[in-house]
Parts: C-alpha cells; sequence; structure tokens
C-alpha cells in the first residue's frame, strides 16, 4: 500500500477502523481508483476527490491516454448518479432542456474542454463563464409565441478534462475558478504504473488491496453526505507557514494561492469525523489538523507550480525550485506556528485540538473525535440507502447535513 501522507514508500492502514463508525481514510480512495483499473496518479484522484467533495471545481490535463478520462469517470461512478450532470456533446441546447435536472445537481462534468469550446456548443461556453465567475446564468427566448426564461445556479461544482497535444489553451478566467492537476507528472509516476500493472499480473488476488464492499459501501455514504455538507466556516493555523515557503517567482501566485488552501479545507472536510468541530459565538468552525497540511503538501505542489508556469512562461518554475519546495519542509515548525496561533486566538479549543496533532501517521482512536456516525445514522440523517441511488432532489429536506457539535464555548 503507497504511503499517502508522505507521498511514497510504505504506509499502515488506519490501525482502528471500525465496522460502525467510518472514519475516512485516503486509503480507502486509492484502493477504489485500483478496483477501476486505475494504477499510479495517485496525487491526481485523490486531490480531484476531496476537491470536488468539497465543491472545489478542476480540470485534469494530460495527453490522450494517459488515464485522465478513466480517472474522472470513476470519480463520477463514486458519487450519486442524479448529482452529476454529464453534458451531452450531442447538443448544445440541451443544458437548456434540462436545467432543471442541472439545477439540481450538484456537480457538472464536462468532458474533453477542448472539444466544446468551438461555435457549436455557445450555450455551454457562456455556462462556464459564469461559473468561472460564480454568476448564475440566463437564457430567455420566444417558442409558440411564448417568451421563456432559463436559469443555471452559478454555484455549482464543475469538473472536465484537457487532452494537452491540442492547441486549445483555456484562457485564465476558465482557470481562476479550477485548479489544475496533470496526468504523468514526472518520470517517477510512469516508472510506479508500469511496475504496478506487472505486479497485477501475479500477485495473489488477496494481496492486491482492492477495496471490500463494505469499505465501498461507507466511502460512497460518506461521499454523498459531503457533496450536500452546508458553507461551513474552516480554520487553518497553519496558512502562515504554507505562505511562507511557496517560492514567489511566478506572477500568477498572489491569484492562485488560494487553490492551495482551498485543498487544505477540502482535506480537512473529507477528514471532519476526525476533527474538531465546535460552535465558537454561535458559528460551526472546523479546525485543521497538521496532517491535513501534510497530505496535500504532500500530492499538490508539482500541480501547482506547474499550473502557474503554463500562464505565466516567462517565470516559469525550475524543477530545483519545485522539488525544494516539496521537500525543505520544517514540519515542527509548521506545527509550532500552528500552536501559536491556536493558543492565541482559539484558547478555549487549544487542550483538545492540540492533544490531536501528530507528524506520523493517523493518531490514536482514543484520541480520535466522536463526530463519526454509524451506517444506521447516516441513513437517518442523510435521507440515504447506500445500496440505492441517493435522490439529489431529497437533498433540501431530507440530506440535512447533521454532525454532533459540543456545545458552545466561548472565547476570550
Amino acid at each position: 500500500m503507497l504511503h499517502i501522507l508522505k507521498g511514497g514508500g510504505e504506509t499502515k492502514a488506519h490501525p482502528n477502523k471500525s465496522s460502525s463508525k467510518y472514519r475516512p481514510d485516503v486509503n480507502d480512495l486509492v484502493k477504489y481508483y485500483r478496483s477501476k483499473g486505475i494504477v499510479g496518479e495517485e496525487s491526481v484522484y485523490i486531490l480531484a476527490t476531496i476537491g470536488l467533495l468539497a465543491g472545489n471545481s478542476f480540470c485534469i490535463e494530460g495527453r490522450s491516454g494517459t488515464g485522465k478520462t478513466k480517472i474522472a469517470d470513476a470519480l463520477m461512478d463514486l458519487l450519486p448518479p442524479k448529482s452529476v450532470y454529464s453534458f451531452d456533446a450531442s447538443s448544445d441546447k440541451s443544458l437548456i432542456r434540462d436545467a432543471e435536472r442541472l439545477n439540481k445537481a450538484r456537480v457538472l462534468y464536462v468532458p474533453e474542454m477542448q472539444n466544446v469550446f468551438n461555435s457549436r456548443y455557445q450555450t455551454l461556453v457562456e455556462v462556464l463563464k459564469c461559473l468561472c465567475a460564480e454568476k448564475d446564468f440566463t437564457y430567455s427566448g420566444v417558442a409558440g409565441g411564448k417568451s421563456y426564461e432559463f436559469r443555471i445556479r452559478g454555484d455549482i461544482t464543475f469538473y472536465t478534462t484537457l487532452a494537452t497535444e491540442n492547441d486549445f489553451k483555456p484562457r485564465i478566467e476558465y482557470t481562476r475558478r479550477m485548479f489544475q492537476l496533470f496526468t504523468r507528472l514526472g518520470e517517477d509516476v510512469q516508472e510506479r504504473i508500469i511496475r504496478e500493472k506487472a505486479r497485477a499480473r501475479y500477485l495473489p488476488k488477496a494481496d492486491l488491496d482492492e477495496i471490500s464492499a463494505q469499505e465501498l459501501r461507507a466511502l460512497k455514504v460518506h461521499a454523498s453526505s459531503l457533496l450536500y455538507m452546508p458553507q461551513i466556516r474552516v480554520v487553518n493555523v497553519f496558512s502562515d507557514y504554507i505562505e511562507g515557503i511557496i517560492p514567489r517567482e511566478n506572477t500568477m501566485v498572489a491569484a492562485f494561492i488560494d487553490k492551495y488552501f482551498d485543498l487544505n479545507e477540502a482535506s480537512g472536510k473529507f477528514h471532519y469525523p476526525l476533527r474538531i468541530l465546535r460552535k465558537i459565538n454561535g458559528n460551526p468552525i472546523l479546525f485543521l489538523n497538521i496532517d491535513d497540511i501534510v497530505l496535500i503538501h504532500s500530492h499538490y505542489p508539482p500541480h501547482f507550480c506547474r499550473s502557474l508556469s503554463n500562464l505565466d512562461r516567462e517565470h516559469a518554475y525550475e524543477e530545483d525550485t519545485v522539488l525544494r519546495f516539496q521537500e525543505d519542509v520544517d514540519w515542527q515548525q509548521c506545527l509550532d506556528i500552528g500552536m501559536e496561533i491556536m493558543r492565541k486566538y482559539y484558547p478555549s479549543v487549544f487542550d483538545e485540538w492540540s492533544s490531536l496533532q501528530r507528524l506520523e501517521g493517523y493518531i490514536p482512536q482514543d484520541q480520535e473525535q466522536e463526530n463519526g456516525l454509524s451506517f444506521d445514522e447516516w441513513s437517518t440523517h442523510f435521507g440515504v440507502n447506500p445500496d440505492q441511488k441517493l435522490t439529489p432532489n431529497q437533498s433540501d429536506q431530507r440530506c440535512q447535513f447533521r454532525i454532533r457539535i459540543n456545545p458552545e464555548k466561548p472565547d476570550n
């Protein structure tokens, strides 16, 4: 099994997995995508999955045949069918006809971005422009002597793929809202894929680390609940340290650093049953752990630097700069800075939160938070039967996101 937190080598699975409560584990994502025939590219599908579930739009870029569409399709299979609207490239007007269904969905999937940015799909282009600006899209017309108007919500998350051998390059207004991920980013990725494919030919089935039916069921329920999670404030007390180590050579850093922080928050939301969640001054707040920062920094820096270099080639990052950015990290200093900020601004939560911070692996079970819900509780709270299809039109009434939050403790 791959060491997900550090980005290579061996790891141990969560030492305290329980059948009664689901403890989110990115290794379950690895097993899920492997069950879909995807080996290697762990950084791409881990970041894509936790990012999308937290409401972040993204684009997977790569040459044809490098697995970007396979990853995107596998991600769609992980989500409730009616929560995803997949664009039908046969007709640009399908978006208008299906406006009601699209508005009930949480996610818009647009395969092969380069194929839709042409004169045939002007409606979709305009929709994506609005989504990138987080604005509603309105379309009006006349049919049968009667005027009509359609509106598509501007808060819909979308994801897409892009074949890099094509001449099409997304304009900055399309990439400003999306974070970009790249297949085959580095020679080691291809070597790992080749090695994994060879091992799969002789390893016993029990050694292939496939996801079990129970784990898949739990993962799908967890993913469904996250899609319908309401807006909640996430506190990242480690952001000062991360900001300080990001290389400044590229002129687009200020415009895109939020993507880095958004993925930190996405990790916290994905792992929320294992995080501190409290009401402070009447508002629920989720506090990130050092694990969230380590996870994202183990996978995202090469993609972050490549996306900025593509937008500002004059100040493209050198390979050694990217390597230093990812590897020359003083995690103890990062933790110390986070501790100081936490003690200063959130003293009522400090003792409990600080006891959970670990720089290696997962925290012990006796120190985990009890925000996790049993499978039966998931079904009750979200109106979800994990063995059936989730009906998104239940989301507003029945799929209310309910988490046990300790009584409010006012901070000084």
